[in-house]
């Protein structure tokens, strides 16, 4: 996926969701090389349409831990991550690095 210039955020999400017809995974995975995962998380729950409030009655947190996580004031833990993902209809996969080696 190229990355895009002089693009608000929210109007890049609403560009990306509005071609769910099309492979999303390309996007994931751009996501993941320019965004923490706190960023990754908000933008998800953006694409599913969900406000930080009804994920976190989803997963018995507070609006403010969710707020919390996605700004990385804290990195989450593997099981948080992992109901995040579910509770917004995902799942975790591990992909090979497209850059190879053993890059972190």
């Amino acid at each position: 996926m190229k990355k895009r210039k002089n693009l608000d955020f929210n109007d890049y999400l609403a560009e990306v969701y509005s071609k769910q017809g099309e492979d999303i995974s390309e996007f994931f995975y751009y996501l993941s090389e320019v965004l923490p995962i706190g960023r990754q998380l908000c933008a998800l729950r953006r694409i599913k349409e969900l406000t930080q409030v009804q994920l976190a009655k989803k997963l018995k947190m507070t609006q403010e831990r969710i707020a919390f996580l996605e700004r990385k004031k804290a990195d989450p833990k593997f099981n948080t991550i992992q109901k995040m993902a579910k509770a917004m209809g995902m799942r975790l996969v591990l992909v090979e690095n497209k850059k190879g080696g053993n890059e972190q």
